[in-house]
């Protein structure tokens, strides 16, 4: 059973790196509600906001096993999402809803996700 000090992040991430399924879960929960809103407004497709959890969480689980240091996990997934999603972009077209294809709004969700630095800038 997971201890109150396993819920720090580090502790964790020592918890799955040692292939503790419960610990594994519970990353995997946790950081699946924070990523899963922002791919999904880029995909537009439960299946594919879904394969692509999978690949970043597959390649994050390589990495602990290889022992490869992350300081800071949170960072490192939403680095990997955004470097999945411009791959899925390049190697797929957007789906975009027909009432919202207009360049503002793709434009929009990229500067909120912090893919491209708006204009403004």
């Amino acid at each position: 059973m997971l201890t109150n000090a396993s819920n720090d992040e580090n502790s964790l991430l020592m918890l799955v790196a040692s292939s503790n399924r419960q610990a594994s879960g519970q990353f995997y929960t946790a950081y699946t509600k924070q990523l899963y809103p922002n791919i999904f407004l880029f995909t537009h497709s439960m299946e594919d906001s879904e394969e692509l959890l999978q690949e970043i969480f597959m390649k994050v689980w390589v990495q602990l096993e290889k022992r490869t240091q992350i300081n800071n996990i949170r960072d490192y997934l939403f680095k990997m999402a955004k470097n999945k999603l411009l791959d899925n972009i390049r190697h797929h077209p957007i789906r975009v809803p027909k009432h919202q294809k207009t360049v503002k709004y793709i434009r929009l969700h990229l500067c909120l996700f912090s893919l491209i630095k708006p204009r403004w800038y």
